[in-house]
């Protein structure tokens, strides 16, 4: 599997960026280079570009977990890659964008590394033992760690105080997204949940303000970051991926794995659940089956 790292970027000069995607790869078929490139064919004002980046990863020792690959460190390496921006805008593969991201890209960062949205997850941790992968990161306050499928990179600012090797480094023992808690940390605008809203029904346990706002961007989210091909029901927002895949050449093939992993997939489900069940009670699960009803209508 590769890890498509899509960016959009900041021109170095003056006047409007243009519109540019690069997706990093290291052995990305042809033809599916090919398809990619006569499905954006006829936007114009924008452009698609391929860069194969093995020479980076090939003689490092990197750390890897199940479906997270080696693909995943790719974004650690866009600034130091792509030196002509200033400012990058990384996404997931496994994003819904249904905003234009132009406001998102024009946010201010100032000095920090990046503007990200905390990770959902992490709230559920304030009144309960904080389990080993985040203890071993040595956070200053945990309930800060961010989630890195989409990041709003001051590449200009990466050059200037961090070193790429010393991130890939980190890896031999750490994933991306715990090496950029830790260089990131009191370095990081948070963004509000709407441009990274993860279908995540942990949120029962965040702070009561918080819960509110990702409630409330949750009737509209600019960004929705989640895996309808995995899931064994159709959740909330699954129409949208569905709707935007079947006007992909790639329509068939996800279908099929849907239907190949089905079994792998349901032990997934149940896992989840059993968590769902541990830290949030029975509530999560009814909203879940709430949320398949109303997508099935």
């Amino acid at each position: 599997a590769v890890w498509f790292g899509v960016f959009r970027a900041g021109w170095r000069g003056g006047g409007r960026p243009p519109d540019r995607v690069f997706i990093f790869d290291k052995k990305l078929d042809s033809a599916n280079i090919e398809m990619l490139q006569k499905q954006v064919a006829k936007f114009t004002g924008f452009s698609i570009s391929f860069i194969n980046v093995a020479e980076y990863f090939e003689d490092e020792n990197l750390k890897t977990c199940g479906h997270l690959t080696v693909e995943m460190y790719f974004r650690l390496a866009a600034p130091y890659i792509l030196t002509d921006y200033k400012k990058i805008l990384y996404f997931d593969c496994d994003l819904i964008c249904r905003a234009d991201v132009r406001g998102l890209y024009e946010t201010g960062l100032g000095d920090n590394l990046v503007g990200a949205v905390s990770q959902l997850n992490v709230f559920q941790y304030n009144h309960k033992n904080i389990p080993d992968e985040y203890n071993k990161l040595n956070l200053k306050n945990p309930g800060k760690y961010f989630n890195s499928g989409v990041l709003l990179m001051n590449a200009e600012q990466f050059r200037k105080t961090v070193k790429l090797e010393d991130m890939l480094g980190m890896a031999a023992s750490l994933l991306d997204q715990d090496i950029l808690n830790i260089v990131c940390e009191d370095k990081t605008y948070y963004l509000p949940y709407r441009w990274n809203y993860v279908i995540d029904y942990s949120y029962t346990d965040l702070p009561e303000p918080l819960k509110r706002e990702y409630i409330e961007y949750g009737k509209n989210p600019s960004i929705i970051h989640f895996q309808p091909w995995t899931h064994i029901i159709q959740t909330l927002f699954s129409r949208y991926f569905w709707d935007y895949a079947s006007r992909t050449p790639f329509y068939a093939e996800i279908r099929r794995r849907k239907r190949a992993n089905f079994k792998k997939n349901l032990k997934k489900y149940f896992r989840h659940a059993a968590g769902y069940l541990k830290f949030g009670g029975i509530k999560p699960l009814l909203t879940i089956l709430r949320d398949a009803v109303f997508a099935r209508k």
